[in-house]
């Protein structure tokens, strides 16, 4: 009996690979063909373990041209799929051209033990400084391009700048009297009249610029009376602490002050992206790391959220924009860890997820309106590195079924950091210095 009871407390602590030095599975990391670069994305990929303390265990290695060093701020997901656990971290730092990229996880219990290498990740890093860069070159200038854009349908568009001058917008937000209000990345909040002049801007004093920055704004259902704006950006770090933060500021003749914090997310330096949007409820959500926060617009959690918590959906890589598909009413997230993984599913339905092409490395997402004739309930997808819309078509009678895709305005006005639905059945976007609109000139045809 007692031999039993051994055997028993041995088979326990050998759940741990720390306890029974059980070397780590390897990484899995997806890999077609090679991938075009910057050297600032992040690589993804799944990593099986027994459980979320075996996976806590684990480190990882980086192996560039097979030059060992440890990956720094790997972040993974709290709960896992048929490939594993979903992982993510930075890329180290890449000279420019052809370099082939390894994975390793390893555990250290007296000696390192390793896993076999991953499969290799083959990647070309462009000499150009990426335009979305933070505290790098200064952002494109671009020509664009002024023959009308015509869809797959027939519907012919024109593109029109609202805006010029700009730096690095990372949101947009839109006043009942028509101003755009427009989120930098620096951290300061503009205003663009409808005449296109923009105000000199409200700085943020507490943006983590280099750790992610300014990164969404979004207008209170009240803002008419109240004049509050809400923002999600990377504050700076307390000792070790880093965190995602939402803050309230108040409008006053188109600058933005009184700002209170409403809540904090615990930041991981993989994981530095963050969305905002206000549901059909009223409530605030909140797209932080891995997570969807769902919370009052005082920063309270809701009455009956499951769980006391704040959190409304997770399991995410990097959950880094909102939308809401008007048709369904679904929170649709936009999960992405570079140009390794991407995808767009309804929050807390990861059955139902798309993968994105990857020759659209997402940078923002939003659907059609019924105000929009064009792009009514069409998912459109903004890609800086791309350099294009993807326009995402569902299946009238099953909302979650994708009917087709297709490309727009590749090239035209070059990345495209922000897209949002106008009120006046327009679609905005904002490039690295400029916000424009797409507006039919012909009745769709759909």
């Amino acid at each position: 009996m007692l031999l039993d009871v051994s055997r028993r407390w041995i088979l326990i602590l050998c759940a741990s690979s720390i306890a029974c030095n059980r070397t780590p599975p390897a990484p899995d990391v997806p890999s077609t063909g090679v991938e075009q670069i910057t050297g600032r994305e992040s690589i993804g990929w799944d990593q099986r373990a027994i459980d979320p303390v075996e996976l806590a265990s684990f480190r990882y290695a980086v192996y560039v041209d097979g030059n060992r060093s440890e990956l720094s701020g790997a972040s993974c997901a709290s709960t896992s799929s048929s490939g594993g656990y979903g992982c993510s971290a930075r890329l180290p730092p890449l000279s420019a051209g052809r370099h082939a990229i390894q994975l390793a996880a390893f555990i250290v219990a007296g000696s390192i033990v390793e896993s076999a290498r991953s499969g290799t990740l083959e990647v070309n890093v462009s000499a150009a400084s990426s335009p979305s860069s933070v505290g790098g070159a200064a952002p494109e200038r671009v020509q664009w391009r002024t023959d009308p854009v015509v869809t797959s349908d027939g519907v012919e568009m024109r593109i029109e700048a609202v805006a010029r001058n700009l730096e690095r917008p990372t949101g947009l937000a839109f006043m009942p009297d028509g101003r755009i209000v427009v989120a930098e990345q620096q951290g300061s909040i503009r205003v663009a009249g409808i005449d296109g002049v923009v105000s000199d801007g409200s700085r943020i004093e507490d943006v983590n610029v280099r750790g992610g920055g300014l990164l969404a704004v979004a207008l209170d259902p009240q803002f008419a009376v109240n004049h509050f704006a809400y923002i999600v950006y990377t504050a700076r770090p307390r000792g070790d602490s880093a965190v995602i933060r939402l803050a309230r500021v108040r409008e006053a003749a188109g600058t933005f002050a009184d700002r209170v914090v409403l809540y904090d997310q615990p930041l991981d330096a993989a994981d530095a992206t963050a969305a905002l949007s206000i549901g059909p409820d009223g409530r605030l959500y909140v797209a932080a790391g891995g997570d969807v926060l769902r919370l009052n617009r005082d920063g309270t959690t809701p009455d009956g959220q499951p769980g006391y918590t704040p959190v409304y959906s997770s399991g995410y890589h990097a959950a880094r924009g909102l939308a809401w598909q008007p048709e369904s009413g679904l929170l649709w997230v936009l999960d992405s860890a570079g140009s390794a993984i991407a995808r767009v599913m309804p929050a807390g339905r990861p059955q139902t997820a798309r993968a994105l092409p990857r020759s659209t490395p997402p940078s923002s997402i939003a659907f059609g309106t019924d105000a929009m004739a064009a792009f009514r309930n069409d998912l459109i997808i903004g890609s800086d590195e791309g350099r294009h819309l993807l326009r995402v078509r569902f299946d009238p009678r099953a909302p979650t079924t994708v009917a087709g895709t297709e490309r727009l305005l590749q090239d035209a006005v070059g990345g495209i950091r922000v897209v949002a639905a106008g009120p006046d059945g327009a679609l905005y976007f904002a490039t690295a210095d400029a916000v424009g609109r797409l507006a039919a000139v012909t009745a769709s045809r759909r």
